[in-house]
């Protein structure tokens, strides 16, 4: 890990933070200047076309005709009443803490009136019931974190209906119109936790022809391209091209739907492959990712297996923190600052302000070099925003 990651870690987790000092260079939901004023500027990682503006009339977004030429998650403290419902995955995962929490903080900091319904991953129903209840109490904006994909074609249309614009957390595909959304790109995370896994295996010095690679996905969410699937993707050809891994020495994605499921399915698939002695796994989220490793521990593996992750969360940071020989490597998609990015576009959809399909999430590797300081960059901030 070099020292310009290390400094791009601060930056990342310490807020990329911009308070605009005067209030003039502030612009208000209905574009006057002097108003609305910026309190907090998140960069992007990169953006991508077209530009989309909500219309009032059909009810849907149009392909904006004019725009900014760049754009960045920009917190305005509200000078007019503005609601927005936000629809988490759930409140279970651990990552859940994280994003609820921030999406939570940031609308309070900039005074905007938020309330979460839960989609209750993995429920199907819920879904649709939190979509009518965001109908029912006429919210203006709806940052939507619902992950199965096959719903979208029957959530979007009860927003289109209510004249409720919709972003696309997590950027998924399903919805039949299109939506700004915002994520980490998935390819770009799987490369870079691929990149940050090779590193340590050449420290360690492992053999390359006796590399195996098991990966944990999740069918549900996760299934072709566009999807969480590229995360594993990205990973799989980055390992397999540094060692030379044949698809013979490669395990595919295996259902890992719960943390319960990807112990049970890695114990199967190592008692399956005795001759697995070098491990790399993967998987995108952290509870499966350390259920990965604790399965790996089981089986007897210590330095020579190593499990990559992405959700960094705290208590899997902690576990690097602590020495864990096998938990590695974790993917930081700045979910600290998803309050952020969620109510800045918020905002900007709900004044009539362009913005991008697709804003990326900067990524920022974890692994044993950095990670103290990750979270103590992190207990700091969250410190010192608590304050305000």
């Amino acid at each position: 890990m070099t020292s310009k990651r290390s400094r791009l870690s601060r930056l990342a987790l310490a807020a990329v933070v911009v308070v605009a000092a005067a209030t003039a260079a502030a612009t208000s939901a209905s574009g006057h200047p002097g108003a609305d004023p910026v309190i907090r500027t998140v960069a992007y990682q990169s953006i991508k076309g077209p530009w989309l503006v909500w219309n009032k009339q059909t009810c849907r977004y149009d392909v904006a005709k004019t725009h900014p030429k760049a754009y960045a998650a920009q917190l305005r403290k509200q000078a007019t009443p503005l609601s927005v419902v936000f629809t988490p995955e759930a409140t279970t995962f651990s990552v859940d803490a994280l994003i609820n929490g921030s999406v939570e903080q940031f609308a309070k900091l900039a005074g905007v009136k938020e309330s979460t319904f839960s989609n209750d991953y993995p429920s199907t129903t819920r879904p649709l019931q939190v979509a009518n209840q965001a109908a029912v109490v006429k919210a203006n904006v709806v940052v939507s974190g619902n992950v199965l994909t096959n719903l979208y074609p029957q959530i979007q249309p009860i927003y289109e209906k209510a004249c409720i614009p919709m972003v696309n957390m997590f950027n998924l595909p399903g919805p039949p119109h299109p939506a700004p959304g915002f994520q980490s790109g998935y390819t770009a995370q799987g490369v870079a936790m691929a990149a940050a896994t090779v590193a340590i295996i050449k420290k360690r010095k492992w053999p390359a022809d006796q590399i195996w690679i098991v990966l944990c996905g999740n069918i549900v969410i996760g299934k072709g391209r566009n999807t969480l699937n590229d995360v594993n993707r990205g990973f799989q050809l980055g390992v397999a091209k540094a060692f030379n891994v044949p698809q013979s020495r490669q395990s595919g994605d295996l259902n890992c739907a719960s943390p319960e499921e990807a112990r049970a399915k890695t114990i199967d698939w190592l008692t399956a492959h005795p001759q697995a002695k070098y491990v790399v796994a993967s998987m995108w989220a952290d509870a499966q990712g350390v259920s990965m490793a604790q399965a790996l521990a089981s089986k007897g593996y210590k330095d020579n297996a190593i499990v990559a992750t992405g959700d960094a969360s705290d208590a899997a940071l902690k576990l690097i923190a602590d020495g864990d020989p096998i938990l590695q490597v974790d993917a930081d998609k700045n979910f600290i600052n998803w309050g952020v990015y969620s109510i800045s576009m918020a905002q900007d959809v709900a004044a009539g302000r362009p913005v991008p399909s697709f804003s990326e999430v900067a990524t920022v590797m974890v692994t044993p070099a950095n990670v103290k300081q990750v979270l103590a960059d992190r207990a700091a901030f969250l410190k010192k925003n608590k304050k305000k």
